[in-house]
C-alpha cells in the first residue's frame, strides 16, 4: 500500500496554534515562531520521509518575510489551501486576493509547484459552476 500523509500547517502562527503538543508521549512546546520550524521539527522526527506532504495554509494576517516563503518553496508543499473569507471584493465586484496573498500564492505557480494541480481544480471549479448555473435555470 502507497499511503502518502499530508498536513495542514499555518503559514503564521495564531495564539490558539501554540498549544503544546503530544508526540510520543513527549510534550513538544510550540511558541509563537516561525511555523516552517514546527514543520521542520515534525519533519526531522519523522526522518525527512518522501510520504510526508505539508498543506499550506493561507492565515489573515501574513506577515511573512522573502527568506520565510523561499524556506516553504524548498518543501513538499502539495497544496495551499485558501479560505473563502480571505478574498476581497474588488472594483468590478470580484473576489480577489490581497497583493500580499497574491504575491505568495504566485511565487508558487511560478515554480509550477502547484499548476497542474490548480488546472484539476480550476477545471473542476468551472465544471461545479456551470453545473449550479444550470440548477438555478431550471429552479
Amino acid at each position: 500500500m502507497n499511503i502518502k500523509i499530508f498536513l495542514s500547517i499555518p503559514l503564521v502562527a495564531s495564539t490558539r496554534d501554540v498549544q503544546p503538543i503530544d508526540v510520543n508521549n513527549k510534550l513538544i512546546e510550540l511558541n509563537e515562531e516561525s511555523t516552517w520550524n514546527w514543520w521542520r521539527k515534525l519533519r526531522t522526527m519523522c526522518e525527512e520521509n518522501s510520504k510526508l506532504g505539508v498543506i499550506l495554509e493561507l492565515t489573515p494576517d501574513l506577515t511573512i518575510t522573502d527568506e520565510e516563503t523561499d524556506r516553504w518553496m524548498s518543501e513538499p508543499v502539495k497544496a495551499i489551501k485558501i479560505s473563502t473569507s480571505l478574498f476581497l471584493t474588488n472594483r468590478s465586484g470580484f473576489p480577489v486576493l490581497s497583493k500580499a496573498h497574491q504575491k505568495f500564492v504566485c511565487k508558487f505557480f511560478k515554480v509550477n509547484k502547484l499548476k497542474s494541480d490548480l488546472k484539476i481544480t480550476l477545471r473542476m471549479a468551472l465544471s461545479f459552476l456551470q453545473y449550479c448555473k444550470y440548477l438555478i435555470k431550471i429552479k
